[in-house]
């Protein structure tokens, strides 16, 4: 890969974070992370809409990495 090129991963996630598909994790994780930074102390975290969004993501890119690799 060329100095001046983009990394696919990172491509490929950020599509990927923008997808269609992750769309309504994306939303529910932003809904969570607003209620939570909304609270001056809270012991409730995003956690699971976390992974939930990141395991989605995951699952986008991975196939489509495959033609990137030599």
């Amino acid at each position: 890969m060329k100095s001046h090129e983009e990394d696919p991963l990172t491509k490929l996630k950020e599509l990927c974070s923008n997808d269609h598909a992750c769309a309504e994790l994306k939303e529910k994780l932003e809904t969570c992370n607003d209620r939570v930074n909304g609270k001056p102390w809270t012991k409730e975290t995003c956690q699971e809409e976390l992974l939930d969004f990141l395991h989605c993501v995951d699952e986008c890119w991975a196939p489509r990495i495959l033609k990137y690799i030599k």
